[in-house]
């Protein structure tokens, strides 16, 4: 996968006991609630359901059966609750691992946004990342690699139009006042979706040219 967020994953999770078992809701549920209530008060639960929930061999699993058509609610859901980890009022609550709880969060994060077949929940990670950046802007430079390769996934256009996720990946690029690759900047260029084309000149400034 080779993003710094990732760099971590091999030997992540000896302080994250092992993962609880995961239910798939079989219609529609919002859980979005549970989950914020548990990274308040339980983060280091949330992270061992979330290392389960978004395994990406998991995901690919329940991406071919119609009985958990309904997966993606709950891993949106997931990815969502993730960024609150960052929230500063949650210090107290994280304690002496918050360094290391956040890690693990954007090792999860970056996963999803970079693995998950489904389009939806990879748009919600890069928001996740947005809601991040605001919460912290010294987070910026840790997100700019992954949020790239997100954006040069060839399941983010369809011949050679960027889907909306290109839009948002490169809002948060530019939220978090990160320049573009040239590899980047080239593949906005070609972009077809006229609303890349309106976000990329935001980069139209000197400040913003990477060597």
């Amino acid at each position: 996968m080779g993003v710094p967020a990732q760099a971590a994953a091999t030997k992540a999770t000896a302080d994250i006991p092992a993962a609880e078992p995961v239910s798939t809701p079989a219609r529609p549920k919002w859980l979005l609630g549970g989950m914020l209530r548990l990274a308040e008060t339980q983060p280091r639960r949330l992270l061992r359901i979330a290392y389960k929930l978004l395994d990406p061999e998991r995901v690919r699993r329940v991406s071919r059966n119609p009985a958990q058509a309904f997966d993606w609610q709950t891993r949106l859901a997931m990815v969502s609750a993730l960024s609150s980890l960052f929230d500063p009022a949650q210090n107290k609550s994280l304690g002496t691992d918050a360094a290391k709880l956040r890690e693990h969060a954007r090792t999860l994060l970056n996963r999803s946004m970079n693995e998950d077949t489904s389009l939806l929940v990879r748009d919600g990670a890069v928001e996740s990342v947005r809601r991040i950046l605001r919460m912290d802007p010294r987070e910026a430079k840790l997100w700019k690699v992954p949020l790239e390769t997100a954006f040069l996934d060839t399941r983010n256009h369809i011949e050679g139009e960027g889907l909306f996720i290109r839009e948002t990946i490169l809002t948060a690029l530019r939220e978090g006042s990160l320049s573009l690759s040239k590899k980047v900047r080239r593949a906005a260029e070609r972009d077809a979706n006229p609303q890349v084309k309106s976000l990329l000149r935001n980069w139209d400034t000197s400040a913003y040219d990477e060597l």
